[in-house]
């Protein structure tokens, strides 16, 4: 991603600025702040084009990391995240959920398509989750039930 474009994105999201050839946090956000369940849930979709894992210098995988913080939803659901065989994103005040493709090419050095969910840890208080339907690569249903009602359950899909 090209510097200018780093800067305009960071720009855009409050909470964050670019020093040094870096992009950072301002301040400490609050990831796992409570929300009434009863009447409001914030549920967002991303292609994010590929997540990395890599911890070492990686610019990219430190933005979406602070954009999804920014946005705040307690349920996102991530297509194209390239992640290969068990690999699973690691987020702090988040749960992933996800598929990542079968089949990719034998050389590539990141899997292809992929798709999942990270669940805000403060709504897994409330609700139980289930994975419905795996079987297809980059379709992933997941049912969330809540602890109190049982009948109270809400099914939500992710595809790529």
């Amino acid at each position: 991603m090209q510097e200018a474009d780093m800067r305009r994105i960071v720009k855009a999201i409050s909470d964050l600025e670019f020093k040094s050839g870096r992009i950072v946090q301002k301040e400490h956000l609050l990831l796992d702040q409570p929300n009434d369940f009863d009447s409001e849930l914030l549920i967002g979709s991303w292609n994010c084009n590929g997540w990395y894992l890599s911890h070492n210098c990686d610019d990219s995988r430190t933005l979406r990391e602070n954009i999804l913080h920014a946005l705040n939803c307690d349920i996102i659901g991530l297509s194209e995240t390239h992640l290969k065989g068990d690999d699973k994103i690691d987020l702090l005040g988040y749960k992933w959920i996800g598929s990542n493709r079968r089949t990719i090419l034998h050389n590539s050095w990141r899997g292809s398509g992929g798709v999942g969910f990270l669940l805000k840890s403060s709504l897994l208080q409330h609700f139980e989750v289930d994975i419905l339907d795996i079987n297809r690569d980059d379709i992933l249903w997941i049912q969330l039930r809540s602890k109190v009602d049982q009948d109270m359950k809400m099914n939500v899909c992710v595809c790529y």
